[in-house]
């Protein structure tokens, strides 16, 4: 069955919806829309800026003393490994305490590079 009015006044939709996307201000710039602009960057975007821009994040997702904290808690743990071991040491604890401390470096490296973004 065929049906003769799909696809009437379609030209007449498409303008209507050109002119509401997109309008020319009087310097010639295109600016987008109230509704586009509030989807791209949120409902306190500024109305003037034409050109939508990503927000920055408020800080790093850990925050840089948890590092600290993890890399002292860390290094405190080898100390008591070494401190508590018997004379002589024996190898299982010192390899313990060589992981531990290697853990406590990487921690200290992590909260380096997570004070490198804020400069």
């Amino acid at each position: 069955m065929s049906k003769p009015t799909m696809g009437r006044g379609l030209g007449s939709l498409l303008a209507d919806q050109k002119s509401q996307t997109v309008s020319d201000n009087t310097a010639g710039k295109t600016e987008i829309a109230a509704g586009v602009r509030t989807l791209m960057t949120g409902h306190n975007a500024p109305k003037t800026n034409p050109v939508p821009s990503v927000a920055s994040p408020k800080g790093p997702a850990i925050p840089l003393w948890y590092f600290l904290a993890a890399d002292a808690l860390l290094i405190g743990l080898a100390l008591l490994i070494a401190f508590t071991s018997p004379k002589p040491m024996p190898t299982s604890r010192m390899i313990l305490s060589i992981v531990v401390v290697v853990c406590a470096a990487g921690c200290g490296f992590c909260a380096l590079l997570a004070g490198a973004d804020k400069g």
